[in-house]
C-alpha cells in the first residue's frame, strides 16, 4: 500500500490579503494540492490544519481544489486540526473526505485515523480525546496484536517530537493516550503535525514521526507499507516560483509565525525504512 500525506496546509481565506497576494497564496496552495494527486497512491490524507481560520470560504475552496481529482472521492481522508475546528463543528462541514475516529485492517498491517482536536476553542489548541475514544483505541489496538499499525492524528503526544513538551503543542497529557499505546504488541508508528517541524522518535514498540507545516517546507510525504516492511520518504515540492510566491504572501499571514529553522529536519529525520521481519 502507499500512501500519501500532506500536513499543515492552512489554507487563509483570501479577504485577509490584498488581491495580488491573495492570487499567489491561491497559487501555492492548489499547487500542493494538485502535486498531492499528482501521483498514484493508495491513500491521500490531510493530517488536521487544511485550513487556517475556519471559515466557509477557506472550506469550500480547498474542497472546490480537491473535487478536481477524481481519485479523492474514495482515497482522501481529512484529519481534523485545530484551525479547521476555529468556527464549525465537523458535522457543519461537508461530509466529504471525513470518517471521524476510523479503523481499517489490511493484509498484515492495519491504519487508524485519530481525531484529537478541540471544537470552536481558539483559546486551547491543544489535542484531546474523549474517554470514549480512549476505549475503543484501546480495543482496536488489541484487535491489531503483532501485526504493524499505523495511527494518523494532528496533535503528537507530549515529548515524542520536536516541541511536543511545549504547552498545547501535543495531546493532553490526562487523556492517557500514551498509557494506551503502550499496550500495543508489535511494530508501531504515530504519525502526526501541528508543531511545524520534522521529527522521528524511536521509543518501545513506536515510532513518532512528525512533519513540518507546508507554507515553510512544501513536500509531499510518503509511506509505502506491507506486512514485511515500512518505507517513510519525502518529496520535495520546493520550485522558484513556489518559493517567491511564499516570500510575497507569508509575512502578511493573520495568525501565523514561521518557525524557521530548524523546522526542515535533517535527512534521518525526513526518511526511514524498517524491515519487521528483521531479527
Amino acid at each position: 500500500m502507499k500512501i500519501r500525506f500532506i500536513s499543515d496546509l492552512h489554507y487563509t481565506d483570501p479577504s485577509l490579503f490584498s488581491a495580488d497576494k491573495a492570487k499567489v497564496h491561491d497559487f501555492y496552495i492548489k499547487f500542493v494540492l494538485d502535486q498531492l494527486f499528482s501521483k498514484s497512491a493508495d491513500l491521500y490524507i490531510s493530517l488536521g490544519d487544511l485550513i487556517h481560520t475556519g471559515t466557509e470560504l477557506e472550506i469550500n475552496n480547498t474542497y472546490a481544489w480537491i473535487d478536481e481529482h477524481p481519485e479523492a472521492v474514495t482515497k482522501f481522508h481529512h484529519l481534523s486540526g485545530n484551525h479547521d475546528l476555529l468556527l464549525y463543528d465537523r458535522s457543519e462541514w461537508p461530509n466529504t473526505y471525513y470518517q471521524g475516529n476510523y479503523f481499517q485492517s489490511f493484509t498484515g498491517f492495519h491504519v487508524l485515523y485519530l481525531e484529537t482536536s478541540r471544537i470552536k476553542n481558539s483559546s486551547n489548541y491543544g489535542g484531546y480525546i474523549s474517554p470514549g475514544t480512549i476505549s475503543w483505541l484501546a480495543e482496536r489496538i488489541e484487535q491489531t496484536g503483532d501485526e504493524p499499525l499505523l495511527v494518523f492524528a494532528h496533535h503528537p503526544i507530549k515529548n515524542t517530537s520536536r516541541l511536543s513538551w511545549r504547552t498545547m503543542m501535543h495531546v493532553d497529557e490526562d487523556c492517557n493516550l500514551d498509557m494506551v499505546l503502550a499496550k500495543k504488541r508489535g511494530p508501531a508508528f504515530y504519525i502526526s503535525a501541528h508543531n511545524h517541524c520534522d521529527s522521528i522518535l524511536h521509543s518501545g514498540q513506536w515510532t513518532y514521526l512528525q512533519s513540518a507545516c507546508e507554507l515553510e517546507h512544501p513536500a509531499i510525504k510518503n509511506i509505502e507499507i506491507d506486512a514485511e516492511h515500512l518505507s517513510f520518504y519525502y518529496e520535495d515540492l520546493e520550485t522558484p516560483d513556489l518559493a517567491a510566491a511564499r516570500a510575497e504572501f507569508l509575512s502578511d499571514m493573520p495568525f501565523f509565525s514561521p518557525y524557521g529553522s530548524p523546522a526542515r529536519g535533517s535527512v534521518l529525520e525526513r526518511q526511514l525504512y524498517v524491515n519487521f521481519l528483521a531479527d
